[in-house]
């Protein structure tokens, strides 16, 4: 009892000078106390479940303040970073995939024809109002091949294509989203 008592001690003064500065960081990472809080609990319940299976902390303050920050940063990609991810991004069955390729009924649709074409001109206008170099990126993206390719094509380096390239895609992605254009019909619209 006196050594799990004594371990549970040591947590908790760790807890008391480390949770400020924990929270403090992981609050300007998440830009959300609430899940800076989440996140710094799920690391502290970590470092007990690693005390209480009688593997040693760190012994040096700096250390283990670093293995905590760590542990935090991981809890905070692994259960935040990814489920933002899961919850913005469309998985089509293959049953989808094989319906869309063969373009059957929807191909005919006249509403989605119009839907379509408003859409098209709309990119139009706001491709047309994006830097020249931003709109050459896009251009070199769509048509395809290898960042490098397409990089020696603009006659820039790599980091400088996708810089421009990745300008181009927030700025029509703020266009279209401000225009009341949602990525689940953009989807239904097959564009």
């Amino acid at each position: 009892m006196s050594a799990v008592g004594s371990s549970f001690e040591l947590v908790g003064a760790l807890f008391a000078l480390h949770n400020p500065s924990l929270l403090a960081y992981l609050v300007r990472t998440a830009r959300n106390p609430a899940i800076a809080e989440d996140v710094a609990q799920l690391a502290w319940l970590k470092v007990l479940d690693l005390s209480a299976a009688g593997r040693p902390l760190p012994a040096d303050t700096q250390d283990f303040r670093a293995a905590l920050f760590t542990i935090a940063r991981n809890a905070f990609i692994d259960g935040y970073r990814r489920q933002h991810f899961e919850t913005r991004t469309v998985r089509l069955e293959a049953k989808d995939l094989e319906r869309a390729a063969e373009s059957g009924e929807a191909a005919h649709d006249p509403l989605l024809s119009v839907q379509r074409e408003v859409v098209a001109r709309h990119l139009g206008r706001v491709l047309a109002g994006l830097p020249t170099a931003q709109r050459e990126a896009i251009a070199l993206w769509q048509e395809g091949g290898d960042i490098a390719s397409m990089a020696n094509r603009a006659a820039v380096p790599c980091d400088t294509f996708l810089s421009r390239r990745k300008y181009a895609l927030a700025k029509l992605r703020a266009a279209l989203l401000s225009a009341g254009l949602t990525s689940s019909l953009l989807c239904e619209l097959n564009i």
